[in-house]
């Protein structure tokens, strides 16, 4: 099983669990993953290696466009199979007749552990924004990251290809993680509560939560729908310090409930890839 990958943390990392379930149901190696950042040529190859396109967007950015954009780079020749961790593009790639799978997103089983670290920090936000971003979302984590430095509370990690475990880490050192810049179900929706944080998120993410994934307001986390209300939020988590704790681990046991590695299975199962 042959993997490129690049981009960001999300393209970085899912690419990765998928390589490493693979990889333990021993999948035949004329099976190559690639992600749209991969810097592999877009051009197929014809000489009998079997091509995964791994598709990742946020569903409110998904549209008949950014569908035939991504198309159009594989020149003439289809992959053999797109994986969708959304199922608005998987709508959509399906819609066209393109020979797509839904994988649900979920933490990364393989690689989980607890990480015995000292839930030290307030809240934590990480991900990686570069130029080649939307300009609104650079803006929104440049706003993010200024007002939360003032706070005193705020533990940032920016950067790409931060690794699973890394991400884990980070996340148990903090009270609350900040789920905020990109919309609808992320890895984000995952990450902060196996990591026992209890999660602070727009209120586009909770409406997407609410379709598909039995965390519930207020229970489980925390939800803002002004950005001037989110600093509000994130100092009355804090100073309710041990109530926030419950809710991180309520979630907790919601989101360890949502292997990644169980859709992954299904795809390898259903197109015969041992």
């Amino acid at each position: 099983m042959n993997v490129f990958a690049g981009g960001g943390n999300t393209s970085y990392n899912l690419a990765k669990n998928i390589m490493d379930v693979m990889h333990k149901e021993k999948v035949s190696n004329q099976w190559m993953l690639f992600t749209f950042h991969s810097n592999v040529p877009h051009k197929l190859s014809t000489d009998g290696t079997k091509t995964i396109y791994l598709a990742y967007d946020s569903e409110t950015k998904v549209t008949d466009k950014t569908i035939w954009d991504e198309i159009a780079h594989f020149d003439s020749n289809e992959p053999d199979l797109i994986l969708c961790v959304d199922r608005t593009s998987y709508n959509f790639y399906k819609k066209y007749g393109l020979p797509a799978e839904y994988i649900p997103m979920g933490y990364d089983d393989l690689n989980y552990k607890e990480a015995n670290v000292e839930r030290k920090h307030g809240i934590g936000f990480i991900g990686s924004i570069d130029e080649q971003r939307n300009s609104i979302f650079h803006e929104r984590y440049l706003m993010v990251s200024d007002l939360m430095r003032q706070s005193k509370i705020y533990h940032p990690t920016v950067g790409n290809q931060i690794n699973y475990n890394k991400i884990n880490e980070e996340y148990s050192k903090c009270v609350v993680g900040l789920n905020d810049i990109i919309l609808g179900i992320n890895q984000r929706c995952f990450e902060i509560p196996v990591a026992g944080a209890a999660m602070l998120v727009n209120s586009q993410i909770r409406d997407s939560i609410n379709k598909e994934y039995p965390l519930k307001e207020n229970k489980h986390y925390i939800v803002y729908d002004l950005f001037s209300d989110m600093m509000i939020n994130a100092k009355a988590m804090i100073e309710n310090g041990e109530a926030t704790l419950k809710m991180g681990e309520r979630a907790k046991k919601v989101a360890l409930r949502y292997p990644f590695s169980k859709g992954v299975i299904k795809v390898i199962d259903k197109w015969k890839m041992r």
